[in-house]
């Protein structure tokens, strides 16, 4: 599986638990997924106090975890990281330091860490850490190519982590929670039992209007062909409970994966691009009863791999550091387009494109524009 499906499928997951009771821990273990980590944490501290979710670590350890965090993840000589940036503890702290010392031998080795990848970010008064973890007895440190696809997975879950805060805090108020999916990046739609739609965002609405898998036909959630209308037709009646076995119909089979409440699948990807992920959980009593919505209903989480993508190599180049401009120019040349033609689409001339370009080699250690297309595609 290349690089950026992977990373297509970790957006839809955090996106597709955005409504589950223990979101965050399912967060983690797509996070774990992704690169194969041992454990993660999540904690989130305010002015209130600390509160912090695990995955992969042992629950009879939650005093020595809880004493881990304080001494790492809080404190201030290790807690510099950057915000909004995938950063690896060895690159600041070398593992053969940190095996020497009381702290790993007392609290990182016994639950397995020492390898670590953070994400850190800061909301008001509340500030956020995720710390994806390897033991550093496996000898096997978090990679570049690694932590270039945990930073889109990681800045996905930062959004749903906000929407997820904004619909509690809008259901508590009273208010409409709805109007925030607008800030989500990836499409959610909302439909009634029948597939009949009852809310999309604006991220939706691009997605219906290409008519790239999916329409809206009388009001009605469809796919663009058969096939796909069948997948989602299946999926809509596991999901809302409205068929409690699907005879005679075509099983969702190679095109979605089931777990526990929630359905993946692929629809469209047709014509040389890349199929639109979909994850359909139901939406819970309390938004039901808040929003007037019928039993059953669905939110439908909309992926465009092809967008993710641009925003997977966007990412990678903020990474390295490059200007807005060396952006710019590196991802018009990751898209096939020559020096000459990305100076023309930039609005420059091409001894400035090659200036760009001089700039770009250097941050990113290449010497020719293949190198470079292969380093943002890694």
């Amino acid at each position: 599986m290349d690089s950026l499906t992977r990373i297509g499928r970790a957006v839809t997951a955090i996106y597709g638990a955005l409504t589950e009771p223990d979101a965050e821990v399912a967060w983690l273990e797509t996070l774990r997924h992704l690169v194969g980590a041992e454990h993660a944490v999540y904690l989130c501290v305010a002015a209130a106090g600390m509160t912090w979710h695990a995955s992969g670590l042992d629950p009879n350890l939650s005093t020595l975890t809880e004493q881990a965090i304080r001494r790492t993840m809080l404190d201030p000589t290790l807690a510099k990281a950057p915000e909004m940036a995938a950063v690896r503890l060895s690159d600041s702290l070398p593992v053969a330091q940190l095996r020497r010392s009381d702290l790993y031998q007392e609290v990182i080795r016994p639950l397995s860490g020492g390898y670590a990848v953070s994400f850190a970010w800061r909301q008001a008064d509340v500030q956020t850490k995720i710390v994806v973890c390897r033991s550093a007895e496996c000898g096997r440190d978090f990679s570049q190519r690694e932590v270039a696809l945990l930073l889109p997975a990681l800045t996905a879950l930062r959004a749903a982590a906000d929407v997820r805060a904004q619909l509690r805090n809008s259901l508590s108020a009273g208010h409409s929670a709805l109007a925030a999916l607008d800030a989500v990046r990836d499409g959610v739609l909302i439909t009634d039992g029948r597939g009949l739609v009852r809310f999309a965002n604006r991220a939706a609405e691009s997605v219906l209007q290409a008519r790239r898998g999916l329409t809206v036909n009388g009001g009605c959630l469809q796919g663009s062909s058969m096939l796909d209308n069948a997948a989602l037709r299946e999926a809509l009646n596991r999901i809302a409970g409205i068929q409690e076995s699907c005879v005679g119909t075509a099983h969702i089979g190679e095109q979605a994966q089931r777990s526990d409440s929630r359905i993946t699948l692929a629809i469209g990807g047709r014509s040389g691009q890349a199929p639109l992920q979909l994850a359909a959980v139901p939406v819970s009593n309390e938004l039901k009863d808040a929003y007037g919505l019928q039993e059953p209903a669905v939110v439908w989480v909309i992926t465009d791999q092809d967008r993710v993508a641009a925003s997977g190599l966007l990412a990678a180049a903020t990474g390295y550091g490059l200007t807005p401009r060396e952006t710019a120019l590196a991802m018009s040349l990751v898209e096939g387009k020559s020096l000459a033609q990305a100076a023309a689409c930039m609005g420059i001339t091409r001894g400035t494109a090659r200036q760009y370009l001089k700039s770009v080699f250097g941050k990113l250690g290449v010497r020719r524009q293949a190198e470079l297309v292969l380093r943002l595609l890694a």
